[in-house]
């Protein structure tokens, strides 16, 4: 009887390592991977507000693809909405100067936009 009963407290001395090892192996259990930003910015934005522009005007068609290029950027979630909103505040008045017949102007507002948000290349 003697030695079963120094069996068991050869065991029972292990029993608080055994519970610390399962604590602290269930502290490394995650919730499950983060939800995806890009689905809270997956709306996509209205058209801008802008004068009716010459169809064939170099200004316009460079406003509208950039205006294109800045929709997808945002709606996949690859630029912030402020910066995006930053942007379109920037664009206006290049807009105006396209549709007032002033495309070089307008081309020139258009770049300096693009420079000082990364997208010129």
């Amino acid at each position: 009887m003697a030695q079963i009963s120094r069996d068991v407290n050869f065991y029972v001395g292990f029993l608080p390592l055994f519970a610390a090892a399962f604590t602290v192996a269930s502290c490394n259990q995650t919730a499950g991977p983060p939800a995806p930003t890009a689905l809270a910015n997956s709306r996509v934005p209205a058209p801008p507000h802008w004068p009716p522009l010459p169809e064939d005007a170099p200004c316009a068609k460079e406003l509208r693809h950039f205006q294109a290029v800045l929709d997808g950027d945002v709606s996949t979630g690859n630029v912030n909405r402020s910066v995006y909103d930053q942007i379109g505040v920037e664009l206006v008045p290049a807009a105006d100067a396209c549709a007032a017949g002033k495309g070089g102007e307008s081309l020139s507002m258009i770049h300096t936009a693009k420079v000082k948000h990364g997208y010129a290349g």
